[in-house]
């Protein structure tokens, strides 16, 4: 059964409201609003009540850098189930550089530090490329001293991405021997559990085009709109067309793996039952 939406902010709010009394009455359990940057949705206080009075679970993506006490206060009253943010780089100036965005280092920082002072829950997310290579060991010791849940990931290239000259495999390398030396700290079955694509979970994009996966938005694996939005039509659609989606090329070796992500083995070999590089190369399993 569907479990949780993915929804892009900007989106109409009636046609939301619209789509979670249909979710919600079909078993869909959990709401995820990312962006753009929520926090910016004039109806993110309205969306947030809708959503907790049909009583979904809510995550909610956001980069912090417009963080107000008034956002803290919806989070606590919502009881919002997960913050989750980035920080790509212990280093200020990188980080800043790696987002585009000056002053965004200070103010993720500072809600990090001012979230936790509620014991609000927050996964961070890192990506692991040419911007932190050269400082991983001050990284690591940066993430571990944040003392939250984390996540590291490699730059995948598309769209901006393509742009930064990223050798993905050698960062897939980097991430496997900071599991190695921090298996006490960091997990890593984080990264090495099936996300549920094709299964579990739908992403509604800002132009209400329903699709597979935040990282899936392409014609082929496009399920419908918001617009007529129907929970089981959609669910049949998805596990009848993509249920089966993983790795074809799996072996004896890694005969216990998940497949990893089928967005990224899509990138790098046009084909989304391919395998995951990243993910072999983290596991130990790569030819």
């Amino acid at each position: 059964m569907l479990w949780w939406i993915f929804v892009v902010t900007n989106l109409d709010i009636d046609l939301i409201k619209k789509m979670i009394d249909e979710a919600s009455a079909n078993g869909v359990y959990q709401f995820d609003i990312t962006g753009g940057e929520p926090t910016l949705y004039p109806y993110l206080e309205e969306l947030m009540d809708y959503v907790y009075n049909a009583g979904m679970l809510m995550r909610i993506f956001t980069n912090l850098t417009t963080y107000t006490e008034k956002f803290k206060n919806l989070i606590l009253k919502y009881g919002v189930k997960d913050i989750v943010t980035s920080l790509d780089s212990c280093i200020k100036e990188d980080h800043e550089e790696f987002r585009g965005q000056k002053g965004c280092f200070d103010k993720t920082l500072n809600a990090i530090q001012d979230l936790k002072k509620e014991d609000i829950s927050i996964s961070l997310n890192t990506m692991i490329g040419n911007h932190n290579k050269n400082n991983i060991e001050e990284l690591i010791v940066f993430i571990n001293n944040l003392k939250l849940k984390s996540v590291l990931d490699v730059i995948v290239p598309e769209g901006r991405a393509t742009e930064l000259n990223e050798d993905i495999k050698e960062s897939a390398h980097v991430i496997k021997k900071i599991y190695e030396m921090n298996s006490n700290k960091i997990d890593k079955e984080a990264i090495s559990i099936s996300c549920g694509v094709g299964n579990r979970f739908i992403y509604v994009k800002s132009n209400g085009s329903i699709y597979l996966c935040p990282s899936l938005i392409k014609e082929e694996y496009k399920l419908g709109n918001i617009e007529n939005f129907n929970t089981m039509e959609i669910w049949k659609l998805m596990t009848n067309k993509f249920s089966n989606l993983g790795c074809s090329k799996k072996s004896e070796k890694c005969k216990n793996c998940t497949g990893g992500c089928r967005a990224r083995a899509l990138s790098l070999h046009r084909d989304i039952n391919s395998e995951d590089d990243v993910y072999c190369a983290i596991n130990g399993v790569e030819e």
